[in-house]
């Protein structure tokens, strides 16, 4: 939708014969006061499948990590279990 027209367009003109502004200098000003168009600012699709395939690539170093992570836990966690005492010997805690 272009600038000034819509509800926006709708309300500065109101808006300026309320206060008893001209509406098309209003309008000329809130055009002027936006931000030029994005296909200015056109940016170049492999750039973004490279940006989206780092961000795969960062997202898979994280899975990674997190299932490395569960493993060692496991692992420590069934290579650390105290033996139960023998029948016999007083315990050491």
């Amino acid at each position: 939708m272009r600038s000034g027209r819509g509800v926006r367009g709708r309300f500065i003109k109101a808006y300026a014969r309320e206060v008893g502004v001209d509406c098309a200098e209003a309008l000329r000003r809130y055009r002027a006061a936006q931000p030029k168009s994005l296909l200015l600012k056109c940016a170049d699709p492999r750039r973004e499948r490279a940006a989206d395939a780092d961000a795969w690539t960062a997202l898979r170093v994280a899975l990674v990590v997190f299932l490395i992570l569960i493993v060692a836990t496991l692992t420590l966690s069934l290579l650390c279990v105290t033996p139960p005492p023998a029948a016999g010997c007083p315990s050491r805690y």
